[in-house]
């Protein structure tokens, strides 16, 4: 997957969480919004909101130019209405991703 441009309104966030890897960009991960589904850049991050009924917890994996190699990986910090969501500063349009989702499976 790859990042699309949007122009949204971020105006405040919250709980802030940490690469568990990085490619030496300052990357983290803080809570985003529900309303817009898929990845979402606004300027200075993108958002992140994918939704399942199901998971128990979802993580977001950040990849290098190639897709090969993964840079980092966050837990989407906040879920509403079953939508799972992040904003990821300084992430940029282009930007390789992918999800992992835990939870139960049929």
């Amino acid at each position: 997957m790859t990042i699309f441009n949007s122009s949204t309104d971020r105006s405040s966030r919250h709980s802030t969480r940490n690469a568990t890897r990085g490619n030496g960009r300052n990357l983290n991960i803080v809570s985003g919004y529900s309303h817009t589904l898929g990845a979402t850049w606004d300027g200075g991050g993108v958002n992140f909101a994918l939704f399942s009924e199901h998971a128990e917890r979802v993580e977001l994996c950040l990849y290098d130019d190639t897709g090969k190699r993964e840079i980092a990986r966050f837990f989407l910090p906040d879920r509403t209405n079953n939508i799972w969501n992040g904003y990821v500063p300084n992430c940029l349009p282009g930007t390789r991703y992918g999800y992992r989702v835990h939870g139960p499976y049929e």
